[in-house]
Formats: structure tokens, sequence, C-alpha cells
């Protein structure tokens, strides 16, 4: 082989080399230059996240209002359920009239509770009281479902006891008038102990509360309209009486459309005792 013979040859070869190396580096930029496996895949843009689902409503003003219910022949229930999430409830019976008698009514349980609200499902706990012996203090529970504004359903149970069956209580919309103190100013008169003990109140147009009882006792106190435009007084309630500590009560109060009935259920900043009064003018 001649020496011009060899330099082609060895120049075709450093070519070709050339070539394999550029083909290699073509190829590898093509792959990607992920590793493992081959496949050589288009990768695919991420969609877009989930979107969560939203969280329940915890909301108490959601089942706020006037709530009532039959619990059987004699027995009513009222519940007043406030938009911060209190709860009172009221069991009344009501004497069967003989003839030539009016019905009578007796308050038989006052109870007090806080609300708890998942989407339209809620429950109630809280103490109850028991009229017969106000000293007794038991536990209540309501737990269900509602329709804002329209029903809740619900079961009841009391100190341990088992579960009432649910009951469908219905909504008055008087709650969503809103309480004025015109409508509470005057005198309202009022008794205890089946007629044994008389309360005098008398309500300034300020919302100042005085008042006496033939028992010696004295009386101060305030309503306020409740601050979410909403047909219920929050109140306070001082009594002092000859001796005896003087207690302090807090809750609510209301007046019926015509004006003519004033109704205050309360207890002590300890929850130790009730009070529940219905005034007349």
């Amino acid at each position: 082989m001649t020496s011009n013979t060899y330099r082609r040859l060895q120049l075709k070869s450093t070519q070709l080399s050339r070539i394999v190396v550029l083909m290699a580096m073509t190829g590898l930029a093509a792959c990607g230059g992920g590793g493992g496996g081959g496949g050589g895949g288009t990768e695919v843009a991420p969609g877009p996240a989930p979107i969560p689902a939203p969280a329940p409503s915890t909301d108490p003003k959601a089942v706020a209002g006037f709530w009532t219910t039959r619990v059987d022949a004699q027995t009513t229930a009222s519940a007043i359920f406030l938009p911060e999430g209190q709860a009172w409830t009221v069991l009344q019976n009501t004497s069967v009239p003989t003839s030539g008698t009016t019905a009578t009514f007796t308050t038989t349980t006052l109870a007090r509770g806080s609300i708890t609200v998942s989407d339209n499902a809620l429950a109630v706990t809280g103490p109850s009281y028991t009229f017969s012996n106000p000293a007794l203090v038991g536990t209540y529970a309501l737990s269900g479902t509602f329709v804002p504004k329209t029903s809740i359903s619900v079961s009841a149970q009391t100190s341990g006891a088992t579960p009432t069956p649910a009951l469908t209580w219905a909504y008055n919309a008087a709650f969503e008038i809103p309480a004025r103190l015109s409508d509470a100013v005057g005198r309202w008169n009022t008794s205890f102990a089946q007629g044994a003990i008389k309360v005098t109140l008398d309500f300034t147009a300020l919302g100042a509360i005085t008042g006496t009882s033939t028992t010696g006792c004295t009386y101060t106190g305030s309503v306020v309209p409740h601050p979410a435009g909403i047909a219920v007084f929050n109140l306070t309630l001082n009594e002092a009486c000859l001796n005896q500590a003087s207690r302090s009560y807090s809750g609510i109060a209301t007046v019926n459309a015509a004006g003519t009935s004033l109704s205050a259920a309360y207890t002590t900043s300890d929850g130790a005792l009730p009070g529940l009064l219905v005034g007349t003018r």
C-alpha cells in the first residue's frame, strides 16, 4: 500500500469516528437524557389541582329562631335559638279543663344550652332545671337536623335517659321582628309559688328595671334589644331579699305581638338556679 493510499484510509476512518460520536450525542439528546429504561415517551404537563370540598358550615345563625313542637297531648316545648349559639328551651304542661273551666299552663322544665352546627345537623347540650325541684340540676341534649327558617327534627335526652323519638319543631317568623324598648316600657305583674308571692317590675324607656315583691325583695336590672335585630331582649336581673344572699341572674326576655305579655328566662351566673316569669300589664 502506498503512503498516499494509507493517508486516505486514515482520513476516512477519522471522519467515520466523528460521525458515530455525533450520532451518539444526537440520540442521547433525543432521549431527553433521563436515565433508566428507554421508551423516550413525551412528557405530559400536570393537570389542575383538584378543588377541595367546601368545609361544612358551623355557623349557629343558620338555626336561629323561635321553635315550637308538641311532645304529647298535654306537653308543648318551645325553644329560642340565638345566633351566637345559645339555646333556651321550655317544657310546659297544659291541664285538661273540665266543664266550665279554662285550661291552665304550668312550666315544668327550663334548659339552657350551647348549639353546635355542622351543615344541616345540629346538637344542643346544657343544664336543665325542673321547677318542682329547682335545686336539682340535670342535663339535656337535642340532636338532629334542620332546614333554616322552616323546621328542625331532633330527638331529646335528659340526664342519661333513653333518647326520645325525633319530633318536628316549627319555625315562627316573629323571631325576625326586632325587639324595641318601647314594647317593654311599663309595669309588669307576675307571681310565684302558685300565686302566694306577687312581684311588680317597672321597665323604663331606657331599659332599666326596678321592682318589689310581697315578701320584701327588691329588684334591679336592665333589658337591651339583642344586637342581631331579633325579637329578643338580653336581660339582667338582681334580687335582694331579707335574710338571704343577693342573687344576680342573666338571660333573655320577649314581649308578645299584642304587647300584653312579657316572658323572661334566666339563670344565676354560676348556673346553679333558674328563673322564669310571665308578666302581664
